[in-house]
């Protein structure tokens, strides 16, 4: 839970159609302290209509274009993105194999 002058503070960033909540809670991690609960609270429902589903390439592009925009501020943070690295390469063998007809 986050207390709305988190949200007034810290829009989310629009450029971004499928990563914009991943975005949003990383620049919010570096600013304040978050605690978690190891409970789930919610589910997702994966689907073939999914729009990072049907759109793998999208998906990569953008988390390649934070990773561009963000490497030097992560860096500084002490921010591993080593994770983000290997779901690029999960995402390019998803598509490959996709629509590449393997």
């Amino acid at each position: 839970m986050l207390e709305r002058e988190v949200f007034e503070k810290n829009k989310f960033n629009n450029k971004y159609n499928i990563i914009g909540d991943f975005d949003f809670f990383v620049r919010i991690s570096q600013k304040y302290k978050i605690g978690c609960i190891q409970s789930p609270l919610a589910s997702y429902r994966v689907h073939k209509t999914n729009l990072s589903g049907k759109r793998i390439d999208l998906f990569i592009e953008e988390l390649k274009s934070w990773l561009n925009l963000n490497k030097m501020k992560l860096k500084k943070k002490s921010f591993n993105t080593g994770s983000v690295y290997k779901t690029i390469v999960k995402l390019k063998l998803k598509y490959y194999l996709k629509y590449m007809g393997v």
